[in-house]
C-alpha cells in the first residue's frame, strides 16, 4: 500500500527517517508543502528512496499555493497515488487543512502528527472549537508526549486513537550509519489504519461536512 506523508519540507532527520521507513517495507510518497521554507535553513538534498513531490505556485516560502491551485494539485496527487493512508505532519496550513478534506471525501484516513501542547501558546475559545471540528477528521493522531496526548484529548480526540511518542533523534546519531528505526514502523502504522477503520466510527463523531473553501481560508 502506498502511504503518503505531508509536511513543510524534509530535513535531514526527516530523510532518515523516511529512509528507514522504505528499507523496512513501506511504499512511501512524500509532499513537500512548503519546500523553500527558511524555518529551519537546512542545505542538502531531500531526494531519497521515496517519491518526493513539492507543491508549487505560493507566493513565498512560507506560503502555501492559491486555494484554486492548491487543491488542483492535491486532487492529481491523490488520483495518481491512490494512497492507502495520510500522515499529516502539522493540521494549521492550508495545504493539511485542504488535504484533510480530499482525504475524507475519498474515505482515506488521515493520521495526525503532532507536538502541540495546550501551555505553547494563549488559547482562544473560537479557535479551539474550530479545531474540535478539525480533529473530528482525523483517523488517529502520533504525538510527541503526554501534554500532546492531553491537548488532543482535550479537543474531544480519542484517546484510544493517539500513539506515543513520536520517538526523536539527537544530531550525533544522524551522523552515524542509517540504523536508526522509524518511530512507528510500517506494520505498526498498518495496525493503526485498520484498527480506526472497524473502530474509530464508535470512538469519535464523523467529520462535518465542511466546504474546503471554508476550512482553507481559516
Amino acid at each position: 500500500m502506498v502511504v503518503l506523508l505531508c509536511l513543510h519540507r524534509v530535513g535531514p532527520y526527516h530523510r532518515a527517517r523516511l529512509i528507514a521507513a522504505v528499507r523496512a517495507g513501506m511504499n512511501l510518497t512524500v509532499l513537500q508543502t512548503r519546500p523553500q521554507s527558511q524555518e529551519y535553513a537546512w542545505t542538502f538534498d531531500p531526494s531519497g528512496p521515496y517519491e518526493l513531490i513539492s507543491l508549487t505556485g505560493a507566493a513565498g516560502p512560507e506560503a502555501d499555493p492559491p486555494l484554486d491551485q492548491l487543491v488542483l494539485q492535491l486532487e492529481a496527487l491523490l488520483n495518481r497515488t491512490r494512497p492507502a493512508a495520510i500522515a499529516s505532519v502539522g493540521w494549521a496550513d492550508r495545504a493539511y487543512q485542504s488535504l484533510l478534506v480530499l482525504a475524507h471525501k475519498r474515505r482515506i484516513p488521515v493520521v495526525l502528527v503532532s507536538d502541540s501542547r495546550h501551555r505553547d501558546e494563549p488559547r482562544s475559545g473560537g479557535k479551539e472549537w474550530l479545531k474540535r471540528q478539525l480533529l473530528r477528521g482525523y483517523s488517529a493522531a502520533l504525538v510527541a508526549g503526554t501534554e500532546s496526548r492531553d491537548y488532543l484529548t482535550g479537543l474531544g480526540f480519542c484517546s484510544d486513537a493517539i500513539v506515543q511518542p513520536w520517538d526523536v533523534v539527537d544530531n550525533t546519531s544522524l551522523l552515524l550509519p542509517l540504523q536508526i528505526p522509524f518511530p512507528v514502523s510500517p506494520t505498526s502504522f498498518a495496525s493503526v489504519v485498520s484498527w480506526r477503520r472497524k473502530t474509530m466510527r464508535d470512538c469519535c463523531s464523523p467529520i462535518p461536512s465542511i466546504n474546503s473553501r471554508v476550512v482553507a481560508g481559516v
